[in-house]
């Protein structure tokens, strides 16, 4: 799998995996479910989700520019995901949904997601994707249809110079 790629499928799961998005069935809490954008079927995923129970967070692709093309690697100094957290308030805010607001979601995936570093797994032999996450905005999205805030994260990371180039086999 990409670098690029395992961040962010390492968000999602981070995400997912945290007691506030998972929900409580037994107190009928719904789970805020969060989604990778590189799914193939992610806008009409999206779409059902918000449709279903309201709300969700859409894990984008990340922008990696390279500051320094001379060095060995190469290395994203400054690269940004988005996280965008979606409302449908109507749906959101009624019997069948997550009654979270999408600014109280945003500002979750934000304190969750702060200064934690992904990592490629678990056990002893698991390795740091990148550096730290670090939250650098949250941001109303005005040109979403529903009501959305984007947490955008900042992050270092890096290809090892003498690391392998192969095809994925996923």
């Amino acid at each position: 799998m990409s670098l690029l790629r395992a961040i962010q499928e390492a968000v999602v799961a981070q995400i997912n995996g945290h007691e506030y998005f998972a929900g409580e069935e037994d107190s009928g809490q719904r789970a805020i479910l969060a989604l990778s954008e590189a799914k193939k079927d992610a806008v009409g995923k999206i779409g059902e989700t918000i449709a279903k129970i309201g709300a969700c967070v859409i894990v984008g692709i990340a922008r990696a520019p390279v500051k320094s093309p001379n060095l060995r690697g190469p290395r994203f100094e400054d690269a940004r995901l988005v996280c965008a957290c979606h409302e449908n308030v109507l749906v959101n805010r009624g019997a069948s949904g997550t009654g979270e607001p999408c600014i109280a979601i945003a500002e979750a995936v934000a304190r969750l997601l702060h200064l934690w570093t992904p990592t490629d797994g678990e056990g002893e032999e698991e390795q740091a994707l990148c550096g730290p996450l670090r939250v650098t905005d949250i941001l109303p999205d005005e040109s979403s249809p529903t009501l959305s805030y984007q947490v955008i994260l900042a992050f270092a990371a890096g290809f090892d110079p003498s690391g392998e180039i192969a095809r994925s086999t996923e």
